[in-house]
């Protein structure tokens, strides 16, 4: 069985250990809440989860930044297999990762087809592939966004996303109180 065979196949385990994780668990769902207009800082990043942290015991959630400020995360639903998911993805990326480099040692960095991976390594990196897929929107997989707090109705949304700010007293760590979200 040659390379691309291999992987071709540990890629296709990888998609049945997904699926068989999907009958298996409840729903586990995940938001991509950007920064409006500049990357923030961690401490800004925290004062808007804080700000929004759920802690009822309905509704379960995650969050995570990114380490650039660009955007945080956020898991919700059942979280009894985020971690396998996890898992998941970066077997995932790590396949997808090891056919791009074959590939581009191969062809000599000049090939055909192309995997364009993001630049986040494990679920950050799987789920950006997800969300750049989803942009296409398929049967399956489609995008649907909004800004944080706010019903699609509101006619100022974009005014309000750009413009409501929280901040501490001194005005180091403010937050978006509407960034976009996906």
């Amino acid at each position: 069985m040659g390379d691309y065979e291999l992987l071709r196949s540990t890629l296709q385990d990888v998609q049945r250990e997904f699926e068989s994780a999907a009958r298996q668990f409840p729903r586990l769902n995940h938001q991509l809440i950007f920064s409006p207009s500049e990357p923030l800082s961690s401490e800004a990043w925290l004062g808007f989860i804080e700000a929004n942290r759920n802690d009822s015991a309905v509704q379960r959630e995650k969050w995570y930044e990114n380490d650039d400020g660009l955007y945080c995360e956020r898991y919700y639903g059942d979280l009894s297999w985020l971690e396998t998911f996890q898992q998941l993805a970066e077997s995932g990326i790590l396949v997808l990762e090891s056919i791009s480099q074959r590939r581009k040692r191969e062809s000599g960095g000049n090939c055909g087809f192309q995997i364009n991976l993001s630049n986040y390594d494990g679920a950050e990196g799987w789920l950006q592939l997800v969300y750049d897929t989803a942009e296409c929107s398929t049967a399956f997989l489609r995008l649907k966004g909004g800004y944080w707090g706010l019903s699609p109705d509101d006619a100022d949304a974009e005014d309000l996303m750009h413009n409501r700010w929280s901040a501490d007293e001194r005005e180091v760590n403010r937050f978006p109180l509407h960034p976009f979200y996906l």
